[in-house]
């Protein structure tokens, strides 16, 4: 699944969206931007321009639904 993301660094938050269907994640904590960057073998000075990677961490997979009757 292809993503873009960037930092936005006057509100210090990652962004992430789902290239397919446009869903847009916001990540606050820095304990998980570090381990979103080292994920995508980035660090945060490359986030600050817009990059486009590949869901390595399963954001946007969806899990399994049952059908409701």
């Amino acid at each position: 699944m292809s993503i873009r993301y960037w930092y936005d660094q006057t509100n210090q938050k990652l962004i992430v969206q789902h290239c397919a269907s446009r869903k847009t994640k916001v990540i606050k904590s820095p304990v998980k931007i570090d381990r979103f960057c080292k994920a995508q073998g980035i660090t945060l000075d490359e986030c600050k321009q817009v990059q486009s990677g590949e869901d390595r961490l399963g954001m946007f997979n969806r899990p399994w639904k049952l059908w409701k009757w």
